[in-house]
């Protein structure tokens, strides 16, 4: 989002954009709900896949009727290269995640901090390769899509495969409770930036983009104590 801000195009249409915000704080606010109860396990999981489900419904119903225009391409292999691409992201991140317990191992940081650090850039670095390449085609809207459906995903999709895999007994909520208020606040400024991003100038966007760096930083102390 840091890197999108620099273009100074508005990038959505407000109808499309608010509905999908607004989908993505209740789906955050849903997280909240699920971890405040106990979120590895069957039902939990149950919950947020229903609600992913949901979600989908959503965007089909509301994107039914609209047409996006392409540009043809010649380039041979197209499918040939995204699936080579999906096996590289694979094996990126087996990579990743075995670097990621090698430092649990070796340095001894808590799991919460190499996930909020090594773990979440890693994986985050597709993303950021995608954004670009659409920003400089000109997909704005598919950026805005990749940022808000992103977010979507990992709490409802991501958080739902513990419990499914295998429950855990052990979980103390009181503990998150500090970084889940960073994740509701940085939610909020995040749908607060894109807002502005429609009408409001470049300067007031990047405002908001420093806001969210901040919140970034301060949920890596809350983690790392």
């Amino acid at each position: 989002m840091g890197v999108f801000s620099l273009k100074k195009k508005t990038f959505i249409q407000k109808p499309e954009i608010s509905l999908n915000l607004i989908i993505l704080i209740f789906s955050t606010l849903l997280v909240w709900i699920v971890i405040a109860l106990n979120p590895f396990n069957i039902y939990s999981s149950i919950v947020l896949l229903l609600a992913l489900l949901l979600v989908i419904v959503i965007w089909y119903k509301s994107n039914a009727g609209n047409e996006t225009q392409f540009e043809e391409s010649d380039e041979k292999y197209l499918f040939l290269k995204l699936l080579a691409s999906l096996a590289s992201l694979v094996i990126a991140a087996w990579l990743i995640t075995k670097g990621a317990f090698n430092i649990l191992e070796t340095i001894g940081i808590g799991e919460l901090f190499v996930g909020f650090t090594v773990l979440a850039i890693g994986t985050s670095l597709p993303e950021i390769a995608a954004a670009l390449a659409l920003a400089a085609k000109g997909r704005n809207e598919a950026v805005a899509g990749t940022l808000i459906g992103s977010n979507i995903f990992n709490g409802l999709l991501v958080l739902a495969i513990p419990g499914i895999v295998g429950s855990s007994a052990l979980f103390n909520y009181h503990q998150w409770v500090p970084l889940l208020t960073v994740l509701l606040i940085v939610t909020v400024i995040f749908c607060l930036y894109l807002f502005l991003r429609i009408n409001k100038p470049k300067r007031a966007s990047l405002g908001i983009c420093i806001l969210l760096f901040i919140s970034y930083f301060l949920s890596l102390s809350l983690a790392y104590s």
